[in-house]
This record gives C-alpha cells, sequence and structure tokens, in this order.
C-alpha cells in the first residue's frame, strides 16, 4: 500500500478553511447572540435568573445591555438581561451584571475604578 503525504498547499488550505469556519461562527454569535446595547424592561418578567457573564447560561442568547462608560468609554459597569417571553408576557429574564473594563486596580489602598479611568479607594458612583 502506498500512503500519500499532504502537500503544504493543503495543509494552508485546510488551516484557512478551520479558520473560517471560527470567524463564521464568531460573526454569527455577535449578530444573532451576544450582546447590543439598549434598555430592556424585565420587571414584568415572572422570575429572574442571575447568570455569570460568559458562562453556558448566556449562550444562544442576545442581551440588552445598558453600560455606564468611564470618560475614554470604557465600560465601568452594567446591566445585561436577555428575556423569554411565552406568548405576550415575559416568562424569565437572564441577568448579569457586566464586568469593568477598567484594568489595573490591584492596589489594597486603591481598588474601586472610577469614571475618571483611575483607580479610588472607595466604591464610585
Amino acid at each position: 500500500m502506498a500512503t500519500e503525504k499532504s502537500s503544504f498547499g493543503e495543509t494552508v488550505i485546510g488551516i484557512l478553511f478551520l479558520g473560517a469556519i471560527v470567524f463564521g461562527f464568531q460573526w454569527l454569535h455577535s449578530a444573532v447572540w451576544g450582546e447590543q446595547e439598549g434598555y430592556i424592561k424585565t420587571a414584568d418578567c415572572r422570575k429572574t435568573i442571575p447568570v455569570k457573564e460568559g458562562s453556558f447560561d448566556t449562550w444562544f442568547k442576545k442581551f440588552t445591555c445598558t453600560y455606564e462608560k468611564t470618560n475614554s468609554g470604557k465600560i465601568f459597569s452594567g446591566t445585561c438581561a436577555a428575556v423569554e417571553t411565552d406568548g405576550v408576557a415575559c416568562g424569565a429574564a437572564y441577568v448579569y451584571e457586566k464586568k469593568t473594563e477598567i484594568k489595573g486596580c490591584t492596589d489594597p489602598k486603591y481598588p474601586y475604578p472610577g469614571r475618571d479611568d483611575l483607580c479610588h479607594s472607595d466604591i464610585q458612583y
């Protein structure tokens, strides 16, 4: 039996094909699911289900997020929600708190991020 070795060109095509699949899934996820900025009413939902950002419970759901941003446009805080309706009424709301995009507040004296993109000694509202 003769074995054939794959050529360099076939390997490159295979890598490009896999890259296209990954890119396509990421595009589909952001287009169909993922997050969008806005406001969604959840007060009249029968149940509110807290979930963690990025957990499996957030997959295949479109979350609408209300952000508070810093002066430079980084996300300071926010709340994201996705609702499931049964006909007309809201059956369940999946909700999580958006993590801050301000990094580096590791000093115990100044652990809280602020709207001015700096770290502070107490929580900024």
